[in-house]
């Protein structure tokens, strides 16, 4: 029997072409399966990058310490996972302190006493980095071994005067200790106490808290005293207060008890800062209220006062415990709307109806105060 060469001609051509397809699917597969790897891994160092970026800047804020916001941003970053393996950074590279300069990008390699600092994380796998190039799988076989991979982020800091630390922060909680108060008045003593704490356990030199209540009229609780040397005492001062306990004392001395005037509350703080204020240090009025003045005569004095406090550069944050969603002259919000209206110098404002969330409300406050680091790249 004759073979017919054409045909093994054919028959050859086509088993090249089998192969070089499935050379083709295989250099596909090959890509896609490590291209995947890649991808996941970048987003990973990212990961690792902002966490230890925030945490190194975190720390700054708090110690002004250079190596040991460093050591921060490495704790941060190899807590992190890439491919299953934890990130490895190396120190002396991968972490940078010092000036952003926004048109490029960069940032120096230490901060200028002018200017606010920030922390850039670089996290690699890359050759010369700790744990090499990324390993590739499937491109073995066509030559590829490694790649490098890597991700950067920058965190930055609010309210800080100098790589020394923020500025001394000096904050007056002007709690409402208004009868329509009482029954969670325990609950937002309990919320400024977590304030004092929080500011206490995170305090420069410089910080200081005062207390002032007020009804009808705004009275001295606690004036400035420092965090945190006299944090119990400012805690105690909070704890035993004067508050409106019933109808008979509106009733015999409405002078002082009678209604809610927020505004002589924030004057009261006013005049703390104007007699006893530190010219170097931040200004900042926190407001704890379960209503808006009353009566409605008092509103436009409560924000005539909330005006003084922004000419003299006070912030103003308002916390407002809704009870009804409105409050009992309040509708529909209108409680928390107007006392929100009084927030100044960048403050904010926050309301709910539920009272064990202000404790947790108070402390977002005073976490806002002594400056969360935020990421800017």
């Amino acid at each position: 029997m004759m073979v017919n060469a054409g045909g093994r001609r054919r028959r050859g051509t086509v088993t090249v072409l089998v192969l070089m397809a499935l050379l083709a699917v295989c250099g596909l597969v090959a890509l896609v399966v490590d291209f995947s790897a890649v991808y996941v891994a970048k987003q990973q160092l990212q990961t690792a990058a902002d966490a230890a970026a925030l945490a190194g800047a975190g720390q700054l804020r708090y110690s002004a310490n250079l190596a040991t916001a460093r050591a921060a941003a490495v704790s941060a970053a190899e807590t992190n996972l890439v491919l299953g393996r934890n990130a490895d950074l190396d120190p002396s590279v991968d972490v940078v302190i010092g000036d952003y300069n926004s048109a490029t990008g960069e940032v120096s390699s230490a901060p200028t006493p002018e200017r606010t600092p920030v922390v850039k994380v670089t996290v690699r796998r890359t050759q010369g980095s700790p744990d090499g190039a990324l390993p590739l799988t499937f491109c073995r076989l066509f030559g590829v071994n490694d790649v490098d991979v890597q991700a950067s982020a920058i965190a930055s800091l609010d309210s800080v005067a100098s790589p020394a630390g923020r500025a001394p922060l000096e904050l007056v909680i002007v709690q409402d200790g208004s009868y329509s108060f009482l029954e969670e008045i325990a609950q937002a003593k309990a919320a400024d106490q977590a304030l004092v704490q929080l500011i206490s356990d995170r305090a420069v030199i410089g910080d200081r808290i005062a207390a002032v209540n007020f009804c009808a009229a705004g009275w001295l609780e606690c004036n400035f005293l420092s965090v945190p040397a006299s944090t119990t005492a400012i805690c105690y001062e909070i704890a035993t207060g004067d508050y409106c306990y019933s109808t008979y004392q509106m009733n015999t001395n409405p002078d002082r008890y009678y209604g809610t005037h927020t505004g002589a509350g924030i004057d009261k703080a006013i005049s703390l800062f104007d007699q006893y204020g530190s010219p170097t240090a931040e200004h900042v009025i926190v407001l704890v209220s379960d209503g808006m003045p009353y009566p409605v005569e008092r509103r436009p004095l409560a924000t005539a006062a909330a005006d003084r406090a922004a000419a003299k550069a006070i912030r103003i944050h308002t916390v407002t415990f809704d009870q009804e969603d409105g409050g009992e002259y309040g509708i529909a919000g209108a409680d928390a709307a107007f006392n929100a209206s009084l927030v100044r110098n960048g403050g904010y404002a926050f309301h709910t109806p539920d009272p064990t969330k202000l404790t947790p409300i108070l402390c977002e406050v005073g976490a806002i105060e002594v400056g969360r680091p935020h990421l800017i790249r």
